[in-house]
């Protein structure tokens, strides 16, 4: 939302020709020299400290309502090396571009590499991991559109259980006589497709919400790891007394590194992962040839999130990476692998019932 800004006597750079066309000739690949990236570079720095300027930092809003990491899961540096990092890298450039911008001119960029090395921070410091798989919504109904997923997900799994490494899978589990269940997720679908049993934010088939069978829990400990999801967000489930399911269970293992896979990509796989990243504070590894959604724009959403939040990875770097990492880089769980861990976390868990 834009913001009411204070008069100052600060104006933003003046609109001059050959600034935009700088802008432009960097946009189609006119300039193709290395004096053009010291150009980008020095235009961002000229657009950054004009906005430094506007907007000075120490200073709130008069009246605002400030929020606080006290109580906060997310804000946690799980291994400790933001301060060592930005020390040692903080002097560095971003990454930075002008892309074109259809509703307007080119748009400046500026984006993170990811995590390079699952073993190390960016600059160097030693990363032992706790991970866990999440197996989001690979279940009957969906047979038809997840076949590519199966021998990816399959490496994950396998390299999974052989490192000892817990496992969560969701079904998602909406029907439509479940009305206490309505939402603003029902009302966006809307309520075409009912009689005929197409309208696709519901199960229709008996057994449409249990995990496709190669890819599905093989004990009773891995089955006491489902989850029978009503929720794009996997975090955002609770159970019958309102408490949180998938988070409490992530922590009471110790986990801080999600492997993220299932459908559908730009529904239930990205609303999981913004939680996981912004809310929870999980580094998150998106398994690129794992996901699948039944609409035109899962390439779209990966891309989106594999740039904002989360690491893109294939499975086979996910099984090379567990087959050879050390026993002091892939860290055992903290808690018994089994769903009703869940209970017994309590710190940053919430509580909710509905209002009536």
């Amino acid at each position: 939302m834009p913001s009411r800004m204070p008069s100052r006597n600060i104006t933003p750079p003046p609109p001059n020709t050959s600034t935009h066309t700088l802008i432009l000739a960097l946009c189609s690949g006119a300039l193709l020299w290395p004096a053009a990236g010291v150009a980008l570079r020095a235009l961002r720095r000229r657009l950054c400290s004009w906005a430094a300027a506007l907007h000075p930092s120490g200073q709130s809003e008069r009246g605002c309502i400030k929020a606080s990491g006290a109580h906060d899961p997310g804000s946690v540096d799980l291994f400790g090396t933001v301060s060592t990092d930005a020390a040692k890298l903080g002097s560095e450039e971003m990454n930075t571009l002008f892309v074109p911008n259809p509703r307007g001119g080119p748009q400046l960029s500026s984006f993170s590499s990811n995590i390079k090395d699952l073993g190390a921070s960016p600059s160097g410091t030693k990363t032992p991991r706790r991970f866990v798989c999440l197996v989001l919504d690979l279940q009957n109904e969906y047979e038809a559109y997840l076949q590519h997923t199966v021998s990816g997900a399959n490496a994950v799994l396998a390299a999974f259980r052989k490192r000892g490494q817990p496992v969560v899978w969701t079904n998602w589990s909406r029907v439509f006589a479940e009305s206490h269940l309505y939402s603003a997720v029902d009302r966006y679908y809307g309520p075409r497709g009912i009689a005929n049993k197409t309208n696709p934010v519901y199960i229709w088939s008996d057994g449409g919400n249990i995990t496709l069978p190669p890819l599905a829990p093989i004990d009773d400990s891995e089955r006491s790891r489902v989850i029978e999801s009503n929720h794009l967000s996997k975090f955002a489930d609770l159970d019958g007394s309102g408490r949180e399911i998938l988070y409490p269970m992530l922590k009471a293992w110790g986990v801080d590194t999600i492997v993220l896979l299932g459908s559908w990509t730009d529904d239930c796989i990205a609303a999981t992962a913004f939680d996981a990243v912004d809310r929870y504070g999980f580094d998150v590894l998106l398994v690129t040839d794992a996901v699948a959604t039944a609409t035109p724009h899962g390439e779209k959403m990966v891309e989106c999130i594999g740039a904002a939040i989360c690491t893109p990875v294939t499975s086979a770097d996910v099984a090379s990476y567990l087959d050879a990492a050390p026993s002091d880089m892939v860290l055992p769980p903290t808690a018994p692998l089994h769903g009703s861990v869940y209970l017994s976390y309590d710190r940053h868990v919430c509580t909710r019932s509905r209002h009536s």
